[in-house]
């Protein structure tokens, strides 16, 4: 084959792929061959210094819970995981929606295809289960030298049951950047405080910094490092529409949704350790 019809071919492929990304939703930014970026809600590959994640995760199996598009899974890979494995619910319709919420009659899409076009075009080894968090144990998914969880927690009604069952898994660290309430953070700093959502869509609890702190505590972890607030910025796609009530009418006027409006959300990393006593 020529360089001019392999330089074609690349070409195809590439433009084949763009094609594909652009057919589809995206949650995350994915870095993929031939310099496409996908078009995610949330610039992960920004925030993916900010992570505390290890550098390196040479030799080490890993969880990644509430996967996404995988950028988290696809990030410990490259870092060297041994094996990463991810779970997540199948689809919207098994989302801890609020009773009566109208955001779960709407026809919602999956991010399972998109997941699984990254996967591919990385030609990567991640596996992927459909399992809610509520379900993980060790009898089901064996031990883990790590495990992630990214912005999981804000949409669950029972965020430390979650984490006592990822408990259960933990061999290592578990690590997590989580959606964070910086009024709380600020008027109470050293106080576990968080905020009630539960209207206008799977979204339940933002905790301040020591809220955070407190739930993985709750759950059996010891904290052995939190970071500042960080704004977890949009990436190219739509963004949500924030500040839905029950019956779908806005509520207007908040500084909260405007700063989410012009930058992002507030975030905030965690890392623990499971407590042996």
């Amino acid at each position: 084959m020529t360089s001019a019809s392999t330089a074609g071919g690349e070409h195809g492929a590439s433009s084949d792929l763009a094609s594909a990304v652009g057919a589809l939703g995206w949650y995350h930014t994915i870095n993929l061959p031939g310099g496409i970026r996908t078009p995610g809600v949330f610039d992960t590959v920004g925030a993916a210094p900010r992570a505390l994640l290890p550098p390196r995760l040479d030799g080490m199996r890993c969880l990644d819970v509430g996967t996404s598009n995988g950028f988290w899974a696809f990030e410990m890979e490259r870092r060297g995981a041994r094996e990463v494995l991810t779970i997540d619910i199948s689809g919207p319709e098994g989302a801890d929606w609020p009773a009566f919420d109208p955001m779960a009659r709407r026809r919602l899409g999956s991010s399972r295809d998109a997941f699984e076009l990254a996967r591919k075009a990385l030609a990567s080894q991640v596996e992927s289960r459909i399992l809610s968090v509520y379900d993980v144990s060790r009898a089901e998914l064996g031990g883990f030298d790590l495990i992630f969880a990214g912005t999981i927690l804000l949409h669950l009604r029972d965020p430390v049951r979650a984490l006592t069952a990822l408990r259960d898994g933990a061999d290592g660290e578990l690590v997590l950047n989580e959606s964070v309430s910086l009024p709380l953070t600020a008027l109470q700093p050293t106080t576990p405080a968080a905020r009630l959502i539960g209207t206008g869509g799977a979204n339940w609890w933002v905790p301040n910094v020591a809220g955070l702190r407190r739930m993985v505590e709750a759950a059996g972890f010891e904290v052995v490092d939190t970071t500042r607030p960080y704004i977890l910025r949009w990436g190219t796609a739509p963004r949500p529409r924030w500040g839905r009530s029950p019956t779908g009418a806005p509520i207007r006027g908040t500084m909260r949704n405007l700063g989410r409006a012009l930058a992002g959300i507030p975030h905030a990393g965690l890392r623990a350790t499971p407590r042996s006593d």
